[in-house]
Parts: structure tokens; C-alpha cells; sequence
């Protein structure tokens, strides 16, 4: 269904690409007869529709609560929440949208230099993530528990996987952050987002791979898997 060709043409009207129906392509070169079933394209881009299959099946204990954003919590464009513990501290962690396109965490390392932005780096199977702090503040506390699992970033978010506590200037440090619902609309927006970006990379494969299967992360390669979450979060 996803061989490129030298000559664009979109589908003819009684046949369809559901992704490109769904919005997610914005033409479609089809050697499949449209036959969505068979295609390796449609088979990974499936899963990737149910953010639980993303990444969270390769960390092997539990799942994360995708498009889960309690209300105690605010929350950062890059997939970073704050709860705040006294006036002037905060914990921070990973959201649940962020967590569900992670594999599995080897290692949650604490920055070398805590009086910058870098709040940790998540060593992944194929490459290392940093995360940044989502307001300015200082490292002051370490969750001891991610040495021991580093699993709970993934499998409890907002609870045992929180990150690092920050000491910061005043609330109002973070009047740019979201709410728990604007935060909901933008993981969906980042969703499309990302689902986008994966359908392209695909294309660029289905000639030599043409027996794509669901698993994103095996299919894109963890390297470049990572590289596409890189684009969201941190």
C-alpha cells in the first residue's frame, strides 16, 4: 500500500486509505489496491492509535495511565508535571502521554550539575532521553526508589515514579504551565503529532520492510523510535 512512486495520484473515490480519511496523511501512493488489512502500514499505525501499545507493552511491568492528568497537578508543553509539596518546593515527574511512548528505562540518572534546567536522563534500550525541568528552580530532592526500579517513571507516573524535587522562587513561576485539561487536548494534539511523524518515517521503509508489524519500536528501529519522542517530550 506505501510504495512511493514517480507519479503522485490520491485514491479513487470508491477505494480509501483509512489513514488518509483519518487525516493523518494527506495523500496517499497505494500498490496494495488499497487493501488496508494486508498493509504493514495500516498494521503498525493500528497500534499506534492506542497509545498503550506504544511503548509501555516493551516495559514489561504494568501500564501507564496514557491520558490520565490529575487536576493536583500543572503541567509543561514537553510532557512534564509539577505538584507542588510546600509554597516554595515542587515535584516533577512525567506525564502519563510521555510515559506510554517510552520502552523500557534501564536507568534514571541525576544530573551532574543541579542548579540547571536537566532534572534527569532516562537511559533507554537504544539511547538516552534528558528531561528538563518544566519552571526554574533548584534540584533539592531525588526519588531513591528509581534507582532500585527504574520502571516506575512508566508504570506510576504521578505516584512512586515522581523524578526530583525542585526548591523555586514562588508559585507564580509556574503561571505558564497548564491545567490537567488543557494539558488532555494537547497529549491528543501531540498524539496526531506523533502518529504523523511515525507514518512518515514507515513510508520511507515499507519498500525494503514490507512485513512491518504492530511493534512501532522494532519496526522504526529504537534509535529512531527515540529521535521522534525526543521531538515531544523533555
Amino acid at each position: 500500500m506505501v510504495a512511493p512512486s514517480t507519479q503522485h495520484s490520491t485514491h479513487p473515490r470508491d477505494q480509501h486509505c483509512v489513514w488518509m480519511d483519518a487525516g493523518l496523511l494527506a495523500y496517499r501512493l497505494c500498490n496494495r489496491g488499497f487493501d488496508c488489512e494486508h498493509c504493514p502500514l495500516h498494521a503498525a499505525l493500528h497500534d499506534a492509535g492506542q497509545l498503550n501499545n506504544l511503548g509501555s507493552r516493551a516495559a514489561q511491568s504494568g501500564t501507564a495511565p496514557t491520558m490520565c492528568f490529575p487536576d493536583d497537578c500543572l503541567y509543561a508543553p514537553t510532557h512534564t508535571w509539577v505538584r507542588f509539596t510546600a509554597p516554595e518546593r515542587a515535584r516533577v515527574g512525567i506525564d502519563g502521554f510521555a510515559a506510554s511512548l517510552l520502552g523500557k528505562i534501564r536507568c534514571v540518572r541525576a544530573p551532574d550539575d543541579r542548579s540547571g534546567r536537566l532534572i534527569c536522563t532516562l537511559e533507554l534500550d537504544d539511547s538516552v532521553l534528558p528531561i528538563t525541568a518544566p519552571l526554574p528552580g533548584k534540584l533539592c530532592g531525588w526519588n531513591e526508589a528509581l534507582t532500585d526500579d527504574p520502571s516506575l517513571v512508566i508504570t506510576d507516573p504521578y505516584g512512586a515514579g515522581w523524578i526530583c524535587e525542585l526548591v523555586i522562587p514562588s508559585r507564580a513561576a509556574a503561571s505558564h504551565l497548564m491545567s490537567g485539561q488543557d494539558a488532555l487536548r494537547r497529549a491528543h494534539f501531540d498524539d496526531r503529532r506523533f502518529r504523523r511523524r511515525v507514518a512518515l518515517e514507515l513510508l520511507t521503509d515499507t519498500v525494503t520492510q514490507p512485513e512491518t508489524g504492530p511493534d512501532l519500536r522494532r519496526s522504526l528501529g529504537g534509535v529512531r523510535y527515540n529521535s521522534l519522542i525526543r521531538e515531544l517530550i523533555g
